[in-house]
């Protein structure tokens, strides 16, 4: 991507912003030793956050299902301060809330009282209508070997990071978690389909991650006038589709043109994706906010 890596100099961790240089954690840190934590990714463009509080919403929601304390940090603040320091445009800020330090290794997290560790930074991404994020992608289907608790956007990533390298090194851009011959989701994006005029995406229950963006996109599919289902999605509807796209928070919508080397419809992304995406680029114009 053609963004500057030197765009993040400051971070927030612990009450305060310090030189990313500058900035430790204790190697006793429970998300060091177990993954411990939840993290957030929130979008800006033009310096426009893509809905804030749900993002802090879910945030809290995986940390009580953690039973991790929700600190007192006012996010807002912090994103205020990080921009005012590297003045930026379009970014992601990524927040991430730690079950804390402990002084020995413990699987349990009651025997001692523990302070979450809370950090926080920006990053460049890319303008959605930057000619990259334009392009469509190919992707790779692979087995969910994943916890049951997808719902919760935990920082252990590894099945999602080991699946997504495969899939780069086949010259794909993203992998498809299937489970018991089922699509869940991506290995950073939610999945929809659309065949005869009816979009279906899969049901938010706990084995996905329930997307902010999945949530705009299925609000902008209703108001666009077409069915839009949350149902089981079998792997060979994914196949037989007339078209497919992924969505996240830092590209909106993209168009998978070939899964497992197959195409998909026409092997060229179609005109609800193409509708979608410059109708979520509206909304971010529209709905948008400034901290």
């Amino acid at each position: 991507m053609e963004i500057n890596l030197k765009f993040t100099h400051q971070v927030y961790l612990n009450g305060t912003f310090v030189p990313k240089d500058q900035a430790k954690i204790s190697i006793f840190d429970r998300g060091l030793s177990f993954s411990d934590g939840v993290y957030e990714v929130i979008p800006a463009y033009a310096n426009k956050f893509v809905e804030f509080d749900q993002h802090l919403d879910r945030l809290k929601f995986g940390l009580n299902q953690l039973e991790i304390p929700i600190p007192e940090v006012d996010w807002k603040k912090v994103a205020q301060e990080l921009i005012r320091i590297h003045k930026p445009d379009t970014f992601m800020m990524y927040l991430a809330i730690t079950r804390g330090e402990t002084p020995l290794r413990n699987h349990l997290y009651r025997e001692t009282i523990v302070k979450p560790t809370t950090f926080a930074y920006l990053q460049p991404i890319l303008d959605l209508k930057h000619p990259q994020n334009q392009k469509p992608i190919t992707a790779i289907t692979c087995e969910d070997i994943r916890w049951l608790r997808c719902e919760i956007k935990s920082i252990g990533l590894l099945p999602n990071i080991l699946w997504r390298q495969k899939a780069h090194d086949q010259g794909a851009g993203e992998a498809i978690f299937i489970r018991d011959g089922r699509v869940m989701e991506g290995t950073s994006t939610n999945v929809f389909i659309c065949t005869n005029g009816t979009v279906k995406t899969p049901k938010a229950n706990g084995k996905i991650l329930d997307g902010v963006t999945r949530r705009i996109f299925l609000q902008l599919t209703k108001l666009a006038g077409l069915d839009c289902l949350e149902t089981d999605i079998f792997r060979d509807e994914l196949f037989a589709a007339e078209e497919v796209w992924v969505t996240s928070s830092t590209r909106g919508a993209t168009a998978v043109t070939a899964i497992d080397g197959k195409a998909i419809g026409r092997g060229e992304p179609g005109p609800v994706t193409f509708q979608l995406k410059n109708d979520y680029s509206k909304y971010v114009s529209e709905k948008g906010s400034f901290i």
